[in-house]
C-alpha cells in the first residue's frame, strides 16, 4: 500500500502517483492517508524559492485533512464502497501534491521551477480540484462516521474552498520570470545584461553562492542528458537556462568571490602585522627557520642548525644549557 519513490530516480515534475488497489482495507488506507498528509505538512519548514502562496495554501488544506483522517482512524471498518473510493482518490491526489512540493523545495532546480511556474500552478490547480471533488462525494457519507461537528464543518468548508480558491502564478514569480527572459534575450544578442537585475533574481530565488549556482548548472546538464527525443521545446529551455546560469556562475559570482578574496587578503595582512618576526628566527643561526623542530626542552630550532650544533659536539641546549 505504501508506495516509496526514490527522489534520485524520479525526474523533476514527473508524478508517479499510484492508486490504491480496490481491495485495500479501510484501516490501511486511512493510515496511508495520514502518512502522506504528514509528509506534505513536513514541507512547511522548507524554503520555497517560488510558488510560495500556492504551496502554503495546499499545506494548510492538508492540515485540515489530517485532522479529519486522524479522527476517523478508529472507525475504518464501517466504510462504504463510495467512501473507500473517495479516500482512494484523496490518496492519489495527495501523492501528487507531495511530489509537487518536493520539486518546489528541491535544491539545484530553482531557476527551472521558476520558469515552469505556469505548468506548476496548473498542476496544483488540477490536483486541488480533485481533492474538492473527492470531498464532495465523501461529505454525503460523513453521517456514517464518528466525526465531531467541528471537524465535519471544517471538511465541508474545505470542500467549498477548493472550488473557489484561485490558484494562479504569483505576481512576484511572474516579474522574476520576465527578468530571466530579458536576460536570455540580451545574451542571445550578445549584449551585456544588467548585473543588478540578474543579482536580484538570484537573490529572490535564494541563490547566493557560486556553489548554489553550480548546482543549478549541474541539474540542467542532467536534464538535457535525460530529456526524451520528442522534448525539443524542453531541451531548448534547458539549454537557454544553462547558458544563463553559466553566465551567472562566471560573472556574477566570480565578482563576489573576488570581493571575498580581497577581504581575506586584508585579514591576512592584519594578522601578519600582529606577528613578531624575531619569534621565527633560529636561536643558533639567527636566521628565519625554514624547517622548525621543537626539542624536549620546549624550544624550537631550524632542523639544519640543530644538526650542525650536535655535529660540532655540543650536547647542551643553546638556550637553557640543559643536556
Amino acid at each position: 500500500m505504501h508506495q516509496k519513490h526514490d527522489p534520485d530516480e524520479r525526474r523533476i515534475l514527473k508524478f508517479p502517483a499510484v492508486r490504491p488497489c480496490e481491495d485495500v482495507s479501510p484501516a490501511t488506507l486511512i493510515e496511508a492517508l495520514i502518512r502522506v498528509s504528514r509528509s506534505i505538512i513536513a514541507c512547511k519548514t522548507q524554503f520555497f524559492s517560488s510558488q510560495k502562496r500556492i504551496c502554503r495554501e495546499v499545506i494548510r488544506q492538508t492540515e485540515i485533512l489530517l485532522i479529519f483522517f486522524e479522527e476517523i482512524r478508529d472507525c475504518g471498518s464501517g466504510f462504504s464502497k463510495t467512501l473507500n473510493l473517495c479516500f482512494s482518490e484523496l490518496h492519489f491526489a495527495l501523492q501528487k501534491i507531495r511530489f509537487l512540493l518536493l520539486d518546489c523545495t528541491r535544491d539545484g532546480c530553482r531557476v527551472y521551477i521558476l520558469m515552469k511556474s505556469h505548468f506548476v500552478a496548473n498542476e496544483f490547480r488540477v490536483v486541488v480540484r480533485s481533492v474538492g471533488m473527492a470531498l464532495e462525494v465523501g461529505i454525503a457519507q460523513l453521517g456514517s462516521l464518528q466525526v465531531s461537528r467541528e471537524v465535519g464543518e471544517l471538511v465541508e468548508l474545505l470542500a467549498k474552498q477548493t472550488r473557489k480558491v484561485k490558484i494562479e502564478t504569483d505576481p512576484n514569480d511572474l516579474f522574476a520570470m520576465d527578468s530571466v527572459r530579458l536576460t536570455l534575450d540580451l545574451l542571445e544578442h550578445q549584449l551585456e545584461p544588467v548585473r543588478g537585475a540578474v543579482s536580484r533574481v538570484l537573490g529572490y530565488l535564494g541563490i547566493h553562492t557560486w556553489n548554489q549556482c553550480n548546482m543549478e548548472v549541474k541539474f540542467l546538464e542532467e536534464e538535457v542528458i535525460n530529456a526524451e527525443e520528442d522534448e525539443d521545446r524542453e531541451i531548448c529551455l534547458l539549454s537557454s537556462l544553462m547558458g544563463f546560469l553559466c553566465y551567472c556562475r562566471g560573472v556574477i559570482f566570480d565578482t563576489l568571490d573576488k570581493s571575498e578574496e580581497i577581504t581575506d587578503r586584508a585579514g591576512a595582512r592584519e594578522l601578519l602585522r600582529c606577528l613578531n618576526p624575531e619569534d621565527f628566527r633560529c636561536p643558533i643561526s639567527l636566521e628565519l627557520m625554514m624547517d622548525p623542530v621543537t626539542i624536549s626542552t620546549g624550544h624550537t630550532y631550524d632542523r639544519l642548525s640543530i644538526q650542525k650544533w650536535l655535529k660540532a659536539g655540543h650536547m647542551l641546549c643553546p638556550k637553557t644549557g640543559e643536556k
